[in-house]
């Protein structure tokens, strides 16, 4: 017997054939707990990632090259990450200057341009 609370249908589209749309259904279980953790560790040890509920976003690591910014994005600044202080909730830089926000930089111009313009966050 399938336990139902750990049983679920995966529906996979696949377009490739030759242009028509199929659906495949077929039976999975959920991950267990063990599983689950296993993955999330893997995927923040491995990948540097972290899972936000709504997507895939990059943790910073001490020694990453990263964007801050506080209130004004326009004075943002590229630096290398050293910390996240728990106590007052913000970013340190390696000069050991706190900022309110602090993304993975992506080591490209575009994305420093976007902060700059207030379009990430």
């Amino acid at each position: 017997m399938v336990d139902s609370n750990h049983t679920y249908f995966n529906c996979i589209f696949n377009n490739a054939n030759d242009g028509e749309t199929y659906w495949v259904s077929e039976l999975f279980r959920k991950a267990t707990d063990v599983e689950e953790g296993r993955f999330f560790k893997w995927l923040d040890e491995e990948k540097g990632l972290e899972w936000d509920g709504e997507k895939l976003v990059g943790v910073l690591k001490e020694g990453d090259m990263a964007i801050f910014w506080d209130d004004n994005t326009k004075d943002a600044i590229i630096a290398v990450y050293k910390r996240y202080d728990d106590d007052d909730g913000l970013y340190v830089d390696h000069n050991d200057l706190y900022w309110a926000n602090a993304i993975k930089w992506d080591g490209t111009k575009e994305q420093y341009e976007k902060v700059l313009r207030g379009e990430l966050e």
